[in-house]
């Protein structure tokens, strides 16, 4: 999942280079170069950015800035080798700001190189104990490896810092019901739901600790809200999916998986999970079929391998 990095600028310091009436103009373009570096649009973000890295003179800091905030936007395209180039720049230019720490460290963890992320995360929470996404981002690199239990911690001092922080009730919520604490995660997934109603994943999120609680009611009503909130949701399709299989309603089972794989065609999950609709409706060579597709896609994926053996056909 993308994280929400962006740090928006104080741009009425800008108006202090309008001063003078003939600098007017370039103060204008440079507060709108500013405005767009800042965009949710990464193109445009780049774009804009690398136009104010061009401007002379202009403050270190500032110069940093526009490297944090392209290496954002490169980032959100998934180019994370430019993002790092870009955010060694702006450490570069000002070691003092925990942001572009903060946010290399987000991109160390998309590739993996959890060493290099968690040093930079260090480094960030040295510079600002109270950087709350610094915790959070931590958490997250802490989960990708499997450690719940630090997860857990640096998710709780997210919190502890920021008691609004959406994104750490959910992921922590998560990383309970990793652990199999379902009482604690649904208790995390509500409180990101009240905060933010319209956040489709935490939804989801609850919905499967509710399905591995056997709530299967509870679980294909958060799925079924999943996707009035965001209709290109497979995973809520899929997970609704199960959910209905369980609930003895395979029919409704492999109508919402069939959904999920016209949103992901190619995930070898719903494949899967088509292969187990298919079979509990009775349709056994179809069942045999998807399981077949789901292995081409993953080798793997031992559920699959499993409906093959309990459907005695070879892979």
């Amino acid at each position: 999942m993308t994280l929400p990095l962006r740090r928006g600028f104080a741009l009425a310091s800008l108006a202090l280079l309008a001063v003078l009436a003939t600098r007017q103009p370039a103060a204008a373009d440079l507060e709108e170069d500013w405005t767009q570096c800042n965009s949710k649009n990464a193109d445009i973000a780049i774009a804009a950015c690398s136009q104010i890295m061009q401007r002379r003179p202009l403050e270190a800091w500032k110069l940093s800035d526009a490297y944090n905030q392209r290496g954002q936007a490169y980032a959100s395209k998934g180019d994370y080798d430019r993002a790092i180039d870009d955010y060694a720049r702006a450490i570069y230019l000002n070691a003092t700001d925990a942001w572009p720490y903060n946010n290399r460290g987000a991109a160390y963890t998309e590739k993996g190189e959890y060493e290099r992320a968690m040093a930079d995360f260090a480094k960030a929470i040295e510079l600002d104990e109270d950087n709350a996404w610094a915790y959070h981002n931590r958490g997250e690199a802490y989960a990708k490896q499997g450690d719940y239990d630090r997860a857990i911690a640096d998710f709780t001092k997210c919190i502890g810092t920021d008691i609004e922080h959406v994104w750490a009730y959910n992921h922590r919520g998560q990383a309970y019901a990793a652990k199999r604490d379902y009482d604690r995660a649904i208790a995390d997934f509500t409180t990101a739901i009240e905060l933010d109603p319209t956040y489709a994943w935490a939804h989801v999120d609850r919905g499967v600790a509710y399905a591995s609680t056997q709530l299967y009611d509870r679980a294909i009503a958060d799925f079924t809200r999943a996707i009035e909130l965001d209709a290109s949701s497979a995973w809520a399709y899929a997970n609704r999916g199960w959910a209905q299989l369980n609930a003895g309603k395979a029919a409704r089972g492999l109508a919402d998986v069939e959904k999920a794989l016209t949103l992901a065609p190619d995930e070898a999950e719903f494949l899967d999970a088509r292969g187990h609709m298919l079979e509990a409706v009775g349709r056994k060579r179809d069942a045999i079929v998807s399981f077949r597709q789901a292995l081409a896609k993953d080798p793997s994926l031992k559920t699959s391998q499993d409906g093959l053996t309990r459907l005695k056909a070879a892979r």
